[in-house]
């Protein structure tokens, strides 16, 4: 494949899924390493992208996360033949997404890397971000499949994420959820609170989760102590179903390019 390729569709992973990390860019487009590595660097030197530092204790190696600067988003209006307006407006690129998404960079890693992890099974995907919905992310698999993505991190309430599990049933829901927990203690307090689910929901440790491979059975269904891999729950999943809408933001505004160096520079720990 041409490395020009390459490039346009790194641009198109990193507008709608921002921070990806060389790894989970390889995942989602489907090209090889070698050649996202020199799609992106061409990019980051030609200014079209810019990356920020970040660890987790998940993943204590310091990795480079990527996102559009504005000379991207322009290069990418080009390619997709649409207006900044627009595109601003249908992908996670503006500066209050921007704002949203490095405030929960953490959580941000692993559903990535979960996202990868699907990708892996069921390629293409097409992955979506949540504001304000009881859902973290979804992704979307071929075939009309949906999957979402709920993850409780260690300073989540309990008894307030309890309830956010308890709104998700009341709404559209995916053809199955995948919920990481971050201790035992969490995951057999939701395990009570997801009986008798209208969809399957499948709950697994965090650090297992982002650890494991599509056949590393990890995850198991809320009544059921047994584990099942990440690819028996995908093959699993029945098509048809729908996943919650949220409304089209009011106003969205062009994010300023990030610099490492400059003044300003928060990113969270």
């Amino acid at each position: 494949m041409r490395a020009e390729g390459c490039e346009a569709q790194t641009l198109r992973a990193v507008a709608g899924m921002p921070f990806l990390d060389r790894t989970e860019i390889v995942a989602v487009t489907g090209w090889s390493k070698a050649a996202v590595h020199e799609a992106v660097d061409r990019l980051d030197s030609g200014g079209f992208c810019a990356a920020v530092p970040h660890a987790t204790a998940l993943f204590p190696s310091s990795t480079q996360r990527f996102h559009l600067t504005a000379a991207g988003l322009g290069r990418l209006t080009e390619q997709e033949e649409t207006s900044l307006d627009d595109l601003v407006r249908d992908r996670p690129v503006s500066a209050e997404w921007r704002r949203n998404l490095m405030g929960r960079l953490d959580s941000l890693a692993a559903i990535y890397r979960l996202a990868a992890a699907v990708s892996g099974v069921a390629y293409p995907i097409s992955f979506r971000w949540y504001r304000a919905s009881t859902l973290d992310a979804a992704i979307e698999l071929p075939g009309g499949r949906t999957v979402g993505i709920v993850r409780q991190g260690l300073t989540a309430d309990r008894t307030g994420f309890s309830n956010r599990m308890w709104r998700l049933r009341q709404g559209p829901l995916p053809g199955a959820v995948l919920v990481m927990m971050a201790d035992d203690v969490r995951l057999r307090h939701v395990r009570r609170t997801l009986a008798g689910a209208p969809v399957p929901f499948y709950l697994a440790l965090e650090r297992e989760a982002v650890a494991a491979s599509p056949d590393d059975p990890v995850w198991s269904p809320p009544a059921v102590s047994a584990s099942v891999e990440l690819r028996s729950v995908l093959d699993r999943i029945e098509k048809g179903s729908l996943l919650p809408e949220e409304d089209e933001p009011r106003m969205v505004s062009l994010p300023a390019d990030l610099s490492v160096e400059g003044p300003g520079w928060k990113v969270p720990d």
